[in-house]
């Protein structure tokens, strides 16, 4: 879980730039969390709105001029739909919102 602590806290913390490798952008919702790791995330679940569930709605209320620059890395092998359903996903959130990744 280090990218997805690393965007947290890189955000949280107000960083000039966040290296996240393998990040992890949901806790719920995606076929790592609710399944082979699910022992470890299913005491977090108790409430599914909660913003850290996802770190999109972390970033939503952060002001884009005020966003950090992302370095991303990610593995192509990994479990399966990992990069589709986290790394991907970030991208397409962070182009939307006009944010810099290297």
């Amino acid at each position: 879980m280090g990218g997805y602590g690393a965007i947290l806290h890189g955000f949280t913390l107000k960083a000039f730039a966040i290296y996240a490798h393998i990040l992890q952008l949901k806790l719920s919702g995606t076929m790592y969390a609710d399944g082979i790791n699910h022992k470890y995330y299913g005491h977090l679940l108790s409430d599914p709105d909660d913003i850290h569930m996802d770190l999109a709605k972390v970033i939503v209320g952060k002001p884009v001029s005020k966003s950090p620059v992302l370095f991303l890395s990610q593995n192509t092998i990994d479990r399966p739909n990992y990069v589709r359903q986290h790394f991907y996903l970030l991208s397409k959130y962070v182009i939307k919102r006009d944010l810099l990744i290297v």
